[in-house]
């Protein structure tokens, strides 16, 4: 195994819709990554890294389709149905694994994954942000638990 193989194996890999820097998609998805899902991730002892923060020299897809198919957890944020948000959801699908799926709106949750649990979470107050937050640590925790399991 590479050691780029097995560091992707300890870490969580976040689709979510990323935005051009001063947009209001990338203020809400900074604040989600934040708030949310870095420090639940952390938690739990992964590392935690968006496609934005890939510095390895190389083809972004390449490394994306190696990260949503080989990273120990994927988290994907599907609240705009941003187009490259459910490709990569459809990679870590196409690679047998399931990705851990967040949403503003559930409402807007395509209906292909409707059927997947999705965690509901709300920017508006710092409670409805740390109950969003330990969701996902204990959704963390089952898939975790999972994985060790499957070892």
């Amino acid at each position: 195994m590479s050691a780029i193989t097995q560091n992707v194996r300890e870490m969580a890999f976040v689709v979510m819709p990323i935005g051009k820097r001063g947009t209001k998609t990338a203020e809400t998805s900074r604040e989600v990554y934040d708030c949310i899902i870095r420090p639940a991730v952390e938690s739990r002892g992964l590392r935690c890294v968006r496609a934005d923060e890939i510095v390895s020299p190389g083809s972004i897809i390449d490394q994306i389709r190696h990260y949503a198919a080989h990273s120990k957890v994927v988290v994907a944020d599907i609240s705009e149905r941003n187009p490259n948000v459910l490709y990569e959801v459809g990679l870590r699908h196409g690679a047998n694994g399931k990705a851990i799926l967040m949403a503003r709106d559930m409402e807007l949750v395509p209906s292909d994954l409707k059927m997947d649990r999705v965690i509901h979470y709300d920017l508006s107050t710092p409670r409805s942000c740390t109950k969003a937050r330990q969701d996902l640590e204990n959704v963390l925790d089952e898939v975790l638990k999972t994985a060790s399991l499957a070892s």
